[in-house]
């Protein structure tokens, strides 16, 4: 896939060099916009910035100008990575959020948020279904932007076996931690040297009710608040912080003359009795895969707990670079209390090649089981909740050669449509009306499906559906230059270069786009040479008098409804829904292809597609 544009907040900071360093690096994104402080905006970044990162500073950086952090500059980005302090992350994180941009955040300010994950990769992917809740509730609601939040770096280290722990053994009752934390945890310039060398320092401000809160928050699940209280077509959630269990925690932090890499000993004590063997403790972190591998996370740690037998191991020193620092390092001395050692530098963002493939081996083996997995956590491979929709754009004027024309992307689905007049004689029994002949091509090139030769069978049902759906448009007497001599025929073509799904939905927004861009010059019929003379100067639109769009959907599993699928999806439904509306969101039609057992499905797909339709309509020029 192309990477993503993104950008970083705060990137002069260390956080936000730190980001700068691994982002630079991952094949998935691109650093396309550096957000500071007023004093460094306008600045080259390597003039702005004092490094302060063991790596050399990335070239693709160096020359790039600062930008003020507000929300114009990085309109363009897919994702925003916020380095930014706490004192002024707030209203930047919220104001970015606002004007639909997805935000990253490594502050404090929004993880106690009832409405903001607090992801820890490797443990909780599924919290992020709360973020279509997120943006909902937001005044007014959005369509894209969101925040999700990381956890402290000394939390994010122990929930990781704790998440192994309750899956193989059920809830943990009791929970002891015991940091031992790293210097770089500080920040720079950190803990003044008198402090910390040759010492231990007993105390870490906020950081002992952080863990305990963040550490019920990312093992917790989500819960419906009240059945009859709605958020959109769903009931209002929240995180039940392990209510359900009620896990009882207590810390103590500490800051240790370490620079790079946190320990922390753990001890548990389990609901369930008789409480797992040490032995069988072992085997649960050994075996424990995360949710990120499956979903082929470049950064995901193929053994994301690695237990030592040494009895003099897992060591900061010695253990913090093992996988790229992307897992957690274990060892269990007796009973329940185990040493965690852990540098989560690298969780989100560095590449690891041998994890994606692996997914993506699964992914062409088990397509079902892969699909299913995710259904399972509430979330789609693409990262989609189940309605949410695709992005979508339309250009327009493209094709110098065509009379109209239109460029569609719906995702990686993208069309491009022409418009061609001639002229023609009309039927016999329609004297005084021209003809709209819509075809789609499904070429070769848009995907591997496709085969070269005649048209394919989807390509001759797909055109037969645009067909009788365009057949309205225009008011085919429009079309007439002389009845029953001559009349204009409008050829509008289309053809899928990139085919990811959903081709339909695509297609026929691109028609309408088309014709919507179509000029036809001023044709004059002459009774006495019988020819028609087309004016150069005199171009008028086409007489529009609708404007139809279809929203499709696809059933998984009986149960399981999934707007605009992909074309992974596709062939794993059962059945598909295609609901189209006028301007006026009134229904022209649902096709259905498949069964349906449940009929409210139906209703639930209409109802769906009237709140999409209004986005849809003002995409079109």
């Amino acid at each position: 896939m192309q990477p993503l544009k993104v950008g970083v907040l705060g990137a002069t900071g260390t956080v936000g060099q730190r980001f700068i360093t691994l982002l630079s690096t991952h094949p998935w994104f691109v650093i396309h916009v550096l957000g500071a402080s007023s004093r460094s905006a306008g600045k080259p970044y390597a003039t702005a910035v004092n490094w302060k990162q063991i790596a050399y500073m990335p070239n693709v950086v160096k020359d790039l100008i600062v930008q003020e952090c507000k929300p114009e500059a990085f309109r363009d980005c897919a994702v925003v990575f916020s380095g930014l302090d706490a004192d002024v992350a707030g209203d930047i994180e919220s104001a970015f959020r606002a004007a639909e941009l997805v935000v990253f955040s490594n502050a404090k300010n929004y993880r106690r948020d009832p409405h903001v994950p607090l992801i820890v990769p490797l443990v909780n992917p599924s919290h992020l279904s709360i973020v279509r809740q997120q943006q909902l509730l937001h005044e007014p609601p959005l369509q894209k932007g969101f925040i999700v939040t990381n956890a402290n770096c000394s939390t994010t280290a122990h929930v990781i076996p704790l998440a192994a722990l309750e899956q193989a053994f059920g809830p943990i009752d009791t929970l002891m931690v015991t940091t031992m934390q790293a210097i770089s945890g500080a920040g720079y310039p950190g803990v003044p040297s008198l402090d910390i060398m040759d010492n231990v320092v007993p105390f870490i401000s906020g950081e002992e009710e952080k863990i305990e809160w963040e550490t019920r928050k990312i093992l917790g699940g989500i819960v419906d608040v009240e059945p009859e209280q709605l958020v959109g077509s769903k009931p209002l959630q929240q995180f039940d912080l392990h209510a359900s269990t009620p896990l009882k925690i207590s810390a103590a932090c500490n800051r240790v003359p370490v620079t790079v890499g946190h320990m922390i000993n753990v001890s548990v004590k389990f609901a369930q009795r008789p409480p797992p063997s040490p032995q069988q403790v072992s085997e649960a972190l050994r075996d424990y895969r995360s949710e990120a591998l499956l979903l082929g996370c470049p950064s995901a740690p193929l053994q994301t707990i690695t237990v030592h037998d040494e009895p003099d191991r897992p060591q900061p020193r010695m253990d913090r670079g093992h996988q790229n620092g992307a897992g957690v390092n274990y060892w269990r001395t007796t009973g329940h209390l185990f040493v965690v050692v852990v540098s989560m530098y690298l969780v989100t963002v560095k590449m690891s090649s041998d994890s994606a493939l692996k997914a993506a081996v699964f992914q062409r083996l088990h397509p079902h089981t892969y699909l299913e997995r995710f259904v399972a956590e509430k979330y789609r491979p693409d990262g989609r909740q189940f309605d949410a929709w695709r992005d979508v754009s339309v250009n327009v004027g493209s094709i110098s050669t065509a009379d109209g024309s239109a460029l569609v992307r719906l995702g990686e689905t993208t069309i491009v449509c022409g418009v061609k007049a001639e002229i023609a004689e009309p039927e016999l029994d329609s004297p005084e009306a021209g003809f709209i002949v819509p075809n789609i091509d499904l070429p070769a090139l848009c995907s591997p499906k496709f085969k070269p030769g005649p048209p394919s069978d989807e390509a001759q049902v797909l055109s037969d559906r645009l067909n009788e759906v365009l057949s309205g448009i225009i008011p085919l007497s429009s079309l007439v230059i002389r009845p029953g001599k001559l009349v204009w025929v409008l050829y509008v073509d289309a053809t899928c270069i990139n085919y990811d799904g959903n081709v339909f939905d695509a297609a026929l927004l691109a028609m309408v786009a088309a014709l919507r861009n179509t000029k036809l010059p001023k044709a004059i019929f002459n009774s006495e040479t019988e020819q028609v003379v087309c004016s150069r100067h005199e171009i008028a639109p086409l007489q529009i008098i609708k404007t139809p769009t279809s929203m499709s959907f696809g059933l998984f599993d009986a149960k399981t409804l999934l707007a605009d699928p992909t074309a992974f999806e596709e062939p794993l439904l059962e059945a598909s829904v295609s609901v189209i509306l006028d301007e006026q969101k009134q229904l022209v039609s649902v096709s259905q292809v498949g069964l349906v057992e449940d009929e409210s499905i139906l209703s639930t797909c209409i109802a769906a597609a009237k709140q999409r339709h209004t986005f849809l309509v003002q995409q079109i020029p």
